[in-house]
């Protein structure tokens, strides 16, 4: 904010930043995210060598040290899943994949038929694992949101309470509005509320296209 006052301007991710001289450019994403989304054939390829099949692939992620939030969500989510059946790959973090969210570490959760779990503490190919995703559950950070933009990502944002100027929550709302996200608080996440949110995305092919078309 300091240096837009004497900037000839200030280039912005989305529109309504209320610095001067704004110019919306979008927000710089990885080489990796741009190949992948401009190669038709990257996705089949990232679910091949994921192992997956036709089923509903669900990736969820709180950053690389892992959102308490999201991870107790994620994991209650999968010990009472009453939809069809998922694949739900779960990046821990390393912070939650050591101390575990009070109570057993996800690793160590009991999953509902229907579901295969695979938890993890660290992924070092998100562009690979994003690519092949057909919905994701995260924060809303600006690299997140360009990134799921870029790929055309269905989501579901639970955006970090807290961050400075709650830029979360506006990057998450231009998401929202475009039709390409639902925007869960971070106070209101759990478990019941997830799964529901989930099955009902999923059973919907047409609204879950749709809203990757929108990202």
């Amino acid at each position: 904010r300091l240096l837009g006052r004497f900037a000839r301007s200030c280039a912005v991710s989305f529109p309504g930043t209320r610095l001067p001289r704004a110019v919306v450019t979008g927000n710089p994403v990885r080489p990796e995210v741009r190949q992948a989304a401009a190669d038709w054939s990257a996705r089949q390829e990232a679910r091949y060598r994921l192992g997956l099949d036709d089923r509903p692939f669900v990736v969820a992620f709180g950053g690389s040290l892992g959102a308490r939030r999201i991870n107790r969500a994620v994991a209650s989510a999968v010990e009472d899943w009453a939809g069809g059946p998922v694949v739900v790959q779960h990046v821990v973090g390393r912070r939650g994949w050591e101390m575990g969210a009070e109570g057993p570490p996800e690793r160590a959760r009991a999953v509902a038929s229907g579901v295969e779990y695979r938890p993890v503490g660290y992924e070092a190919d998100m562009p690979m694992v994003l690519s092949a995703a057909d919905l994701v559950v995260c924060r809303a950070g600006a690299t997140t949101v360009a990134e799921l933009s870029v790929l055309g990502i269905p989501s579901v944002l639970v955006p970090l309470p807290g961050a400075p100027g709650d830029h979360q929550t506006a990057n998450a709302a231009g998401m929202a509005e475009a039709g390409a996200a639902r925007v869960v608080v971070d106070g209101e996440l759990d478990g019941h509320l997830l799964a529901g949110l989930l099955v009902a995305m999923l059973g919907d092919q047409s609204a879950l296209e749709a809203m990757g078309a929108s990202a």
